[in-house]
């Protein structure tokens, strides 16, 4: 394969990671509500919600880093485009 055949299998190749990455963060921000929810309904119910906290702090540490990379695959997504465009002048 030559240099452009392979940018672009990479590029496809990563903007199926977007999708994939992409789909995971609507997974998680809506754990994250569904958390916050179950909190929310805890607490007016008198209960303990500790572990409840503890978990929705993990959920949303897993959700940073899910946006994370995301970043880093649009980053290399824009990289490689852009070094398409220079080579083709």
């Amino acid at each position: 394969m030559d240099a452009p055949a392979e940018r672009d299998a990479r590029i496809a190749r990563e903007k199926a990671g977007l999708v994939k990455a992409e789909q995971d963060i609507v997974a998680g921000e809506r754990r994250v509500a569904e958390q916050d929810l179950r909190i929310r309904r805890l607490r007016a119910e008198g209960h303990d919600t500790a572990q409840a906290e503890q978990l929705l702090e993990m959920l949303g540490a897993t959700l940073a880093e899910w946006q994370h990379h995301r970043r880093a695959i649009l980053d290399v997504i824009h990289r490689l485009e852009a070094e398409g465009r220079a080579s083709d002048r």
